[in-house]
């Protein structure tokens, strides 16, 4: 499964298709309200899920609970010449296609879990434009992707959450 972490994004999404294929546990169905940049508001009843996330290498695992999202995200890229000659250098494990054959993004994890999954570890600055930042998933490097040319459409999507009550005290009580 292919996941991306945005400390920005204030909900986690997890795609509609992985849902069923791995049978994931609906807690409930919740009204979603969301609104792509300069479109109306759209309002639909989407899956609320739970699902864990586990670290190959730490052992550690986190339960998260996700919206069901029919979106398709752009697919993750697969590394550039220069990121790849870098880790290739540093002796660093890529956790992203090593060829072409990108894949499809299927887990969003918002805020609400970003610090369970990125640890209070310090990050270790490789070059000026590489830092190593630890997480439970194991070192995510993180910098620029230069020399990256993007040939999709760019969209931009804004999304206001409104959930029900039951699904906030799921979270709550895990606290």
């Amino acid at each position: 499964m292919t996941h991306i972490t945005d400390g920005g994004s204030q909900a986690n999404f997890v795609d509609i298709n992985l849902i069923d294929k791995l049978k994931l546990n609906v807690i409930n169905s919740s009204s979603l309200r969301a609104q792509a940049f300069e479109s109306s508001f759209t309002q639909e009843q989407r899956r609320c899920v739970h699902l864990t996330l586990s670290g190959l290498w730490s052992k550690r695992s986190i339960l998260i609970t996700a919206f069901e999202s029919n979106n398709s995200y752009t697919t993750y890229p697969a590394a550039t010449l220069e990121i790849s000659q870098f880790a290739h250098k540093k002796n660093l494990k890529l956790a992203v296609p090593p060829d072409n054959s990108s894949l499809p993004i299927e887990l969003l994890i918002g805020g609400d879990y970003y610090w369970q999954i990125i640890t209070s570890e310090s990050s270790i600055k490789l070059s000026e434009s590489f830092v190593k930042v630890p997480s439970m998933c194991g070192w995510i490097l993180s910098g620029s992707r230069t020399h990256t040319t993007i040939t999709d459409n760019t969209s931009v999507h804004k999304f206001s959450v409104q959930v029900s009550t039951d699904c906030l005290n799921d979270q709550v009580c895990c606290l």
